[in-house]
């Protein structure tokens, strides 16, 4: 098994065209990417901040293992959330993480938060999340 994901990682693609250099791993064992709920609360979320899913990479980290120097590499990113992915998980060894807040990581803006489906339900969480996106996204 551990063969066929290195193999199907080479040719792992994401959704959207990542035009603004922004990208957003999820955690989904049920989906390709996510379910039709949260891709609208996402697509919600990405207006809040004037971006739509042509301006990002979702990776569902489920899927594609990828490393933090991966993303790096392929993506060069401005900006990384993560949505119930733990950031030690994509070799970041800061522990200085916390989630809904933002943190700078070799110039990258990285916010980490809980998945789609738990921030939707809960009106604090979605305050938290807004308030992280608000620093980094809206000046």
């Amino acid at each position: 098994e551990d063969i066929y994901l290195i193999a199907s990682n080479e040719h792992y693609i994401p959704l959207g065209k990542n035009l603004k250099k922004c990208i957003i791993l999820v955690n989904d064992s049920n989906n390709n990417f996510i379910d039709q709920t949260n891709l609208t609360f996402l697509e919600n979320i990405l207006k809040a901040i004037d971006y739509s899913l042509g301006d990002i990479s979702l990776i569902n980290f489920h899927h594609y293992k990828i490393s933090f120097q991966k993303i790096k590499e392929q993506y060069n990113p401005k900006h990384i959330i993560l949505f119930d992915v733990n950031a030690f998980q994509l070799g970041i060894e800061d522990e200085h993480i916390l989630q809904y807040e933002s943190t700078q990581i070799e110039n990258i803006q990285l916010i980490s938060a809980e998945s789609l489906t738990i921030i939707q339900n809960n009106i604090d969480k979605k305050k938290a999340l807004w308030m992280a996106l608000q620093r980094i996204f809206i000046n």
